[in-house]
């Protein structure tokens, strides 16, 4: 009898060793991978915010950046030569047809101090390159929503050069717009659509981080193509049509405000007055997102 226990005992053992640690492992791995890409783009955002912010305030300290300008873009250049020595700690920002390099550590890769650099970049961090993820900068002359806003245009001397930003939050606000494109693993081939993995690991985030996938389609509510915008958001922009309607239909109806619950929203059609079908530019001037590539988006106030 005890020889058959210990007989049972170990074929259960060498059984165990074929079972999954659980029934959707491989369902899980997917989306701890797209989960990592989601953080990581994240990550890349929030440190062109920060410089972003700085150079605003006018305390980033590099000559030649002195402020932020509408359609300014921020990208990584991992094949410049001139970035040897911050290969992965640098950004570029493209203005008025200048190519300016911002450093994102203080220090490069040989213990020299970068000129004007700060510690934007946590320590193992690195950006992706510009062929797969840019920022842009806008700076509205009216709200968002408004069908005749559009980027605003900065002072300029008798030459031609200019001699402020017009970038003004009391105005049309100033956002920064970053994007990346998705890889073909994310891609449903049949389709065309992003993977329910990564739709998963989006379904995890907050809708104040305003991120979301982005495709060029025809909208169900306009019926007319443009940006679709699919993902978690509570952005003014995207409901103030709505708001107002409904500031008008209960001014009498002792209600103050527009319901928390409506502001939330999982889908956008994107104005096309601003996000044209060649709005999502990469680091050589290509389209980055285009009817065939969706990408990832996420839109930010700074």
């Amino acid at each position: 009898m005890y020889l058959l226990m210990l007989l049972a005992t170990f074929m259960a053992s060498l059984y165990g060793y074929n079972l999954s640690a659980r029934p959707d492992y491989d369902r899980d791995m997917a989306r701890k991978k797209a989960a990592a890409v989601i953080y990581k783009f994240i990550i890349h955002h929030n440190t062109l915010k920060k410089v972003g912010i700085d150079i605003n305030l006018g305390v980033y300290e590099a000559e030649g950046i002195d402020w932020v300008l509408p359609n300014d873009l921020f990208y990584t250049d991992f094949d410049d030569s001139s970035a040897q020595d911050n290969e992965d700690i640098h950004t570029f920002l493209a203005s008025g047809g200048d190519k300016k390099m911002i450093y994102l550590r203080a220090h490069d890769k040989k213990g020299s101090l970068n000129p004007g650099g700060r510690d934007y970049l946590n320590v193992g961090r690195q950006m992706y390159d510009g062929s797969e993820m840019a920022s842009k900068i806008l700076c509205l002359d009216k709200q968002m929503n408004e069908p005749d806003s559009k980027n605003c245009t900065p002072a300029t001397d008798a030459d031609g050069n200019i001699t402020g930003t017009c970038c003004d939050l009391a105005k049309g606000g100033r956002f920064l717009v970053s994007y990346k494109k998705l890889d073909a693993r994310w891609i449903n081939r049949v389709n065309g659509d992003v993977s329910l993995d990564f739709i998963s690991a989006l379904n995890k985030k907050q809708y104040y981080e305003r991120l979301g996938v982005i495709h060029w389609g025809k909208g169900t509510e306009s019926n007319k193509d443009g940006w679709i915008f699919k993902g978690k958001i509570n952005f003014i922009p995207v409901f103030a049509d709505d708001m107002e309607k409904w500031d008008q239909e209960h001014a009498d109806a002792g209600r103050d405000s527009y319901p928390v619950e409506r502001r939330n929203r999982s889908y956008w059609e994107m104005p096309t007055w601003i996000f044209d079908e060649h709005f999502f530019k990469d680091k050589e001037g290509n389209d980055l997102c285009s009817k065939q590539q969706p990408c990832i988006f996420k839109i930010e106030s700074f």
